[in-house]
């Protein structure tokens, strides 16, 4: 009787045991679910995709995978399974390089998929066992047809820009809180330096000393009175030029336009005609 009693005991404790690694068990799955929820929707609200493939580049883990697809439908398959040979082959390429050279890379590629053309930014890092051999990737994917797209139609744009206002005799700039965002073929000659070394600049930066403050506040009030301020060229040379400046929008967003005509040789003339009317009036008066 005694002995049955001590199994019972034994029995019942061990039981509860079990019922409190359970416990313990469904709070750690709780947990794990609730972190794995809180992942899924920063994932989609960033618009990342994020997956895991081994060295034969068979996809072994998933997460806010596309639509239509459950982990089961990619668990296990190859990129041929889902794109075009073609396509297929391009992802495969970037993938095999991280697996070759063990150095993480990423590109921007454009694929089919679900009957539409995208284009996918695309990175990839080794995933490695302890002794540091590589034993698959991990990788992520952003959707970026959009941006893509607008900045394919953002140069097309800027080329038309550019052609129409190469045919004016001004120099004209678009600039955002002094920062140069679009010059034209006068300005840049009339700066004597290239597009590209004005492109991002602070217009700031080629103006002279001692006209900078007046640029400034035209720029920081935003007036559009036209005035009169002196360019440092490179030699440390300076042009006088007359300036003119508006708002304007600019692929969406507030910038300024201003337009640059130089007018250092006008008023050396207006100067020197100052000069000889002056002289007229001396020999007059002698």
């Amino acid at each position: 009787m005694h002995d049955r009693e001590e199994r019972e005991r034994a029995l019942s404790e061990e039981i509860e045991r079990l019922r409190e690694r359970i416990r313990a068990l469904e709070g750690e799955i709780a947990v794990r679910d609730e972190r794995d929820a809180y992942l899924d929707a920063c994932l989609r609200a960033a618009g990342a995709r994020l997956f895991v493939q081994d060295r034969d580049l068979r996809y072994t883990h998933v997460r806010n995978h596309a639509d239509g697809f459950s982990p089961d439908d990619v668990i296990g398959r190859t990129d041929d399974d889902f794109f075009p040979s073609g396509d297929a082959a391009v992802l495969r390429a970037v993938k095999q390089s991280v697996l070759r050279t063990g150095r993480p890379a990423r590109e921007e590629v454009v694929i089919r998929f679900g009957g539409e053309t995208i284009a996918v930014d695309l990175a990839a890092s080794p995933l490695r066992e302890e002794d540091g051999t590589i034993r698959g990737i991990a990788c992520a994917s952003w959707d970026v047809t959009e941006s893509r797209r607008t900045r394919e139609a953002h140069l097309v744009n800027e080329e038309r820009l550019r052609h129409l206002t190469d045919l004016a005799f001004e120099g004209i700039a678009i600039h955002r809180g002094g920062d140069l965002l679009f010059v034209n073929r006068t300005f840049a000659e009339l700066l004597r330096r290239e597009r590209a070394e004005l492109i991002g600049a602070d217009v700031l930066r080629f103006v002279a000393p001692e006209s900078r403050e007046t640029v400034r506040r035209m720029i920081d009030e935003g007036d559009e009175t036209p005035y009169e301020a002196r360019i440092l060229l490179p030699d440390g040379e300076r042009c006088l030029c007359e300036i003119a400046g508006r708002p304007v929008d600019y692929y969406g967003e507030e910038a300024r336009f201003a337009s640059f005509r130089e007018v250092t040789e006008n008023r050396r003339a207006e100067q020197k005609t100052v000069r000889a009317a002056g002289d007229r009036l001396d020999i007059v008066e002698s």
